[in-house]
């Protein structure tokens, strides 16, 4: 019996465990880029003041080039809408630290 309850946690595990992985291979490969407007729009409770003030808490990114001189030039800030819902889902989004 025990041996049976042993092999019935393990594949629930392993279970979980490819669910997991396939689940952040299909967000990753199927991720949405959103603009800031989009972003605000997508996700009601943020404002464009939290995210002036804790923007950097949260998953986002800019393509940045680097001229000959050292002048570089970004773009502006793009979040990606699976990874975001996926903390919220998952209640990270509540244990971010500035």
């Amino acid at each position: 019996m025990l041996e049976r309850s042993f092999k019935n946690e393990l594949l629930a595990s392993i279970r979980a465990i490819i669910r997991r992985c396939i689940n952040e291979v299909r967000d990753e490969n199927e991720e949405v880029w959103l603009s800031k407007e989009e972003f605000l729009k997508q996700f009601g409770m943020f404002s464009d003041e939290w995210l002036k003030r804790y923007g950097e808490t949260i998953p986002r990114t800019q393509a940045i080039v680097t001229e000959a001189d050292g002048e570089s030039h970004a773009t502006r800030w793009a979040y990606p809408r699976n990874k975001i819902q996926r903390m919220i889902a998952d209640g990270s989004i509540k244990q971010l630290r500035k």
